[in-house]
């Protein structure tokens, strides 16, 4: 059972970034802070794709990556858990430079560079084994539940 939730704000411009409020004891209380945070154009990006998450905070012993892909059904997933993340890679939410979905920055990113107008100049990443990808959860790894495949 989730104890908690948190807020995510997702950002589709130039930045990437995702901003996470939170957690909150129910998730009613989440939707209200949504609903007050998203009429400050300052936090929700006015003029700019984003779009709002509210999610279960999963309890896992270590990595949040790591815990959820160390077993069959790994522990923490649960056929909700497992149903948002699939929509959130069939909606297009997974990172454009891992491939993964993350709660922060990408860990593969080293470097961004911006001309002055905002836009993307360069992205430096790490070299494969240099980063972590113990914070990611990938679509192959997302466990099926039987109540699912009926």
């Amino acid at each position: 059972m989730t104890d908690k939730f948190i807020l995510s704000l997702w950002h589709y411009d130039k930045s990437g970034v995702i901003q996470t409020f939170g957690p909150y004891d129910t998730e009613e209380e989440a939707v209200q802070v949504r609903d007050r945070l998203s009429k400050w154009p300052s936090i929700s990006g006015s003029g700019y794709l984003s779009s709002w998450t509210i999610e279960p905070v999963v309890s896992t012993s270590g990595s949040p990556g790591q815990d959820l892909r160390d077993s069959e059904v790994p522990s923490g997933w649960t056929a909700d858990l497992a149903a948002n993340y699939r929509t959130r890679f069939t909606n297009g939410e997974a990172c454009k430079h891992c491939g993964g979905i993350h709660a922060r920055a990408c860990p593969r990113i080293k470097k961004m560079n911006f001309h002055s107008n905002g836009s993307l100049a360069e992205v430096e990443f790490w070299s494969d084994g240099q980063w972590s990808d113990d914070n990611v959860v990938w679509p192959e790894e997302i466990p099926e539940f039987p109540e699912e495949t009926q």
